[in-house]
């Protein structure tokens, strides 16, 4: 583990130094290394995504508000690491309302290695660690079947309900249906997840956990171990 974490963080050094050349000087560059710590901090705050990720970023960045120059360095670098495929956006549904979404609202990060890697250089606690990667693991299944044409929207969403956050809210494009998924690395489930159940916003939901056999909890409420995802298929 310690040769590979080793090879991980070369990995990582050799992709900044081959982005040098597709920015325009010295402070864009090393804003650039800045930004992999930035968005892992942007991704430990607990809170229900920003209308506005560049000036977070910048914020978190510099400590103060960015001017114009800034924020524009800041897009920029943060479009290369989106086509780069270092990073992908999480879009926002107000009230789990597919109508009402707010893009670009949280970063995730492409690569669960990438997202340890820098979680740790920013100071997060193990159990911090293990739920932002649970959730990361679902963020790349979600996306694959958004590409797939087979979830409606361009990117994963979270939803928030009543002053409450659901870690991800998906429309099947197969059934029509809606379905709430909450991740957890530990035991505890959310009340709002269980509210939006008990309101009616979703058809179902499913609990992803790390430490759990899975099965039928209650009507409509499933456990899943967390690392099978890959086996839901949001078609029944």
């Amino acid at each position: 583990m310690k040769k590979c974490k080793e090879e991980l963080a070369n990995i990582i050094r050799i992709f900044v130094n081959e982005s040098e050349r597709y920015f325009d000087d010295i402070l864009e560059i090393n804003l650039f290394e800045q930004l992999f710590p930035s968005i892992a901090q942007s991704m430990i705050k607990e809170s229900k995504g920003s209308s506005d990720l560049i000036s977070e970023l910048s914020k978190i960045i510099f400590k103060n508000e960015s001017d114009r120059i800034t924020k524009k360095s800041v897009n920029q670098a943060i479009a290369w690491l989106y086509r780069s495929h270092i990073i992908g956006y999480c879009d926002k549904l107000s009230e789990c309302n597919f109508m009402d979404v707010s893009y670009h609202s949280r970063f995730y990060f492409r690569d669960i290695g990438v997202a340890r890697h820098f979680l740790r250089i920013a100071g997060a606690d193990q159990a911090t660690v293990d739920g932002i990667i649970n959730e990361n693991f679902v963020y790349f299944y979600l996306e694959r079947l958004i590409r797939e044409s087979k979830l409606a929207g361009t990117s994963p969403a979270f939803g928030v309900y009543k002053g409450g956050e659901i870690d991800f809210f998906v429309r099947s494009l197969e059934n029509d249906k809606d379905y709430a998924i909450e991740v957890k690395s530990g035991k505890n489930i959310g009340k709002t997840a269980n509210m939006i159940l008990k309101d009616g916003k979703a058809d179902c939901l499913y609990l992803f956990k790390g430490d759990t056999r899975g099965g039928c909890v209650e009507k409509k409420k499933y456990t899943v171990p967390i690392y099978l995802m890959g086996r839901i298929t949001f078609d029944n």
